[in-house]
């Protein structure tokens, strides 16, 4: 059964590699393997065989498993004929999923790395045309950025930009001084560079990553504020304490312990004191909720009216000359000195 099985593999798959052929033989006929069907499944694709054909191979194979199991199985034992029949379903499926997951991956990767390409693109163009390139980071969620004179950039090389103490200050305010973001032209991914080196003040930046953008869509300006603040939440009735995380004039981040309850798209009431004065914001909603290992985070969009955003207004006002303070005090990254 195991040679007319790989002889099937052998036609039906030819560039993929023997190794991988008596691998796939192996797991159909329910014998163990030296790698995980995760490995195997991607060790397949390396061929550049189609998803399909693998997959029809598959297919053929089982049809092979069964017809054997068919002729060589007791027709008067029916639980016998159930577990056998059951292992050789179970043992393709696992395989199958294996196969479907490893081209998904592929496929994702496939587009990441034109996407990386094309962004890539557009940013050198943009940064050839005005001679300048805008890097940023976030500093309790205000932003941080500085435009430094572009010198030079090919693709699969490090990006090359003038160092000056503003560009020192954005790698500052980062809990990773090592790491800034650039933002494509189009506003819709950032890019996520890395100090490569800083060598008579002109800075090599590896670029790690491409990501959407999100933090630069907001439409107010989000501040994360000194010090804890306490909020009181109601929704279905219920009253809840939670810790402000950030605020802005279009919504709230809050942390609540334990398992709160708050259902994503539920009516909620928001109070708690900024500053001197109360914030009460009665027409608010729940956004999203995610668990954390301190209980539930949850963000809360806020409809507030004149009087409740001038009273966030001035908060964030306050809280924003702060943190400029602070920023303005730190030092230069020990990359720069």
């Amino acid at each position: 059964m195991h040679h007319e099985m790989i002889d099937l593999l052998r036609r039906e798959l030819p560039a993929v590699d023997e190794a991988s052929l008596q691998r796939v033989a192996a797991v159909i006929l329910g014998k163990p393997i030296d790698c995980s069907l995760d490995t195997l499944a991607a060790g397949l694709f390396k061929s550049d065989t189609q998803v399909g054909k693998i997959l029809a191979a598959l297919l053929r194979c089982e049809w092979l498993s069964v017809q054997r199991l068919i002729a060589c199985t007791e027709p008067e034992n029916i639980r016998q004929q159930v577990q056998q029949f059951s292992g050789c379903v179970e043992h393709f499926n696992g395989l199958q999923e294996a196969v479907v997951n490893a081209a998904d991956r592929s496929w994702r990767q496939s587009i990441d790395a034109e996407r990386k390409s094309r962004v890539l693109a557009e940013c050198r163009a943009e940064w050839l045309q005005s001679g300048t390139v805008q890097v940023h980071n976030y500093f309790k969620e205000v932003p941080v950025s500085a435009r430094v004179a572009f010198v030079s950039y090919e693709p699969g090389q490090h990006l090359s930009v003038k160092a000056t103490p503003e560009l020192g200050r954005v790698f500052a305010v980062s809990d990773n001084p090592m790491q800034a973001l650039i933002t494509s032209p189009d506003r819709k991914y950032n890019l996520q560079v890395t100090v490569f080196q800083c060598r008579h003040m002109e800075l090599s930046l590896s670029v790690t990553a491409i990501v959407e953008a999100l933090q630069e869509c907001r439409k107010e300006v989000r501040v994360k504020p000194e010090g804890r603040i306490s909020v009181e939440l109601a929704a279905d009735g219920r009253r809840i304490s939670a810790d402000l995380i950030d605020l802005s004039c279009a919504g709230m981040g809050v942390q609540v312990a334990g398992e709160a309850g708050l259902r994503v798209g539920a009516g909620i009431t928001c109070a708690c004191q900024l500053g001197n004065h109360r914030l009460e914001a009665k027409q608010a909603r729940i956004c999203w909720t995610q668990k954390n290992d301190d209980g539930l985070r949850a963000g809360i969009e806020l409809k507030p009216d004149a009087r409740t955003r001038e009273v966030i207004y001035k908060f964030l006002f306050v809280q924003q000359q702060q943190i400029a303070g602070r920023i303005h005090q730190l030092g230069k990254p020990d990359w720069m000195k």
